[in-house]
């Protein structure tokens, strides 16, 4: 539940659901949900109300870059890019935001969120300008401004 945010605040979150009498379940495949039912693989779930949160699926752009270029896609469709935010073996192209898997320079996990894309498209500016110059920048690093819900 809600991967963007600390270990305390997803704890948090799915405890008191809990204590609301929800039983959380994740990581688990859906395949049919109906008036007092979800379908699960190998389980049907009898439920008088069902909430279903589920993730997001990148943009099909991603598909296109993978098909014409071989760029890699996580499971969630989302292009792996490098630690300048380029495709591996292609430094001309950058993908930034929540299009874009990217481990910063600090092993974190750059989150689909709009701090990251801004951040991302604002490196990604700054070293199209050091490049024209011959320079080179550090890797991308992640600067975590906090987040709400």
């Amino acid at each position: 539940m809600l991967p963007v945010y600390v270990e305390l605040l997803r704890k948090a979150a799915r405890a008191s659901l809990e204590k609301l009498g929800v039983t959380v379940i994740t990581d688990t495949l859906v395949e049919e949900i109906g008036a007092g039912f979800v379908r699960t693989p190998g389980q049907t779930i009898r439920c008088g109300t069902t909430l279903w949160a589920a993730g997001v699926t990148a943009s099909a752009f991603g598909q296109i870059l993978a098909e014409r270029i071989g760029a890699k896609l996580d499971r969630s469709g989302r292009v792996i890019v490098g630690p300048d935010c380029s495709l591996p073996g292609h430094p001309e192209i950058f993908v930034v935001g929540d299009l874009a898997r990217l481990t910063d320079a600090k092993g974190r996990e750059v989150p689909g969120l709009a701090q990251g894309a801004i951040q991302q498209g604002r490196y990604v500016a700054d070293l199209l300008r050091a490049r024209e110059k011959g320079r080179a920048l550090k890797p991308f690093a992640y600067r975590d401004l906090g987040t709400m819900a």
